[in-house]
């Protein structure tokens, strides 16, 4: 599942909750939420070859964009929360990617809390062979979208549309390390719903952000005939601007106040070439 909604019914784990209508919850809060993609597991390195490629899984933890949110006050009675926020949260993700030409990669990325997305990445400076050494830079483009119920509660529901375009400049040191940076634009359109007993509560608007991060990436030195495994570490941030209106269906609305955020998130990446 590549989107999350996620009930949170122990109030130690969401203390900041208690902060809410001064302090009066003591139930169950359930949110319309997602991540942005911020660890990329890209180098500026493309496989340079036909059907060279690797698979890799990446485990981190960054902060997750909470769009709505309905929780419990005392009596039983649901409210609704009119501030979007940032949680912060483990994130996992599956990458794959593929060499057509020796300068052109396609890429697929699969995140359990971020939307999935296809895309394609050109090396324009530098050669893509490891034994290589110096400057090296390549661009990428992707898209993606989600769209359905939660498949644990069809009264939740998500749509994001988004695409990225990164720049990515890196080093390589010698044939086991490169280093590297990535920046990137992203752009969400998001929109969404939930409702638990009370009026359904729709969230529609985009959300553009504008992020970089570092990273490093380690070939281990052993020899394999058919690739190499590695290791990989990357930090970074976005900040996200979210332009929102909310509707009520039972008559009424409001908007946001346009909010700007800068989120941070770092990873751990190992994963396998093939050649």
């Amino acid at each position: 599942m590549m989107y999350s909604y996620k009930f949170v019914c122990n109030i130690t784990r969401i203390s900041f909750f208690i902060f809410l209508y001064n302090g009066f919850l003591t139930g169950c809060a359930t949110k319309l939420e997602f991540d942005p993609i911020i660890i990329r597991s890209d180098t500026p390195e493309v496989s340079g070859k036909l059907f060279n490629g690797d698979l890799n899984s990446q485990i981190g933890y960054a902060g997750s964009r909470v769009y709505a949110e309905l929780y419990q006050e005392v009596g039983g009675d649901y409210a609704d929360s009119s501030e979007a926020y940032i949680r912060n949260s483990l994130t996992y993700a599956l990458n794959g990617k593929l060499g057509i030409t020796r300068y052109l990669d396609v890429y697929l990325r699969g995140s359990f809390e971020a939307p999935g997305t296809i895309g394609a990445k050109v090396q324009l400076l530098g050669n893509p062979s490891r034994k290589s050494l110096g400057l090296k830079t390549a661009i990428a483009a992707e898209f993606g979208s989600i769209s359905g119920p939660d498949n644990k509660d069809s009264n939740k529901k998500l749509s994001v549309d988004m695409y990225d375009v990164s720049f990515m400049l890196g080093y390589r040191l010698d044939p086991q390390l490169i280093i590297y940076t990535n920046n990137f634009y992203s752009n969400y359109n998001i929109d969404g719903s939930i409702s638990r007993g009370i009026p359904e509560y729709s969230v529609k608007g985009k959300s553009t952000g504008y992020g970089g991060l570092i990273g490093a990436k380690f070939n281990l030195p052993r020899k394999e005939s058919n690739g190499t495994t590695y290791i990989q570490f990357e930090i970074g941030f976005v900040n996200l601007n979210w332009l929102p209106t909310r509707e009520v269906t039972n008559g009424g609305s409001y908007t946001y106040h346009n909010l700007s955020n800068n989120i941070f998130g770092m990873g751990f990446i190992t994963g396998k070439t093939w050649q």
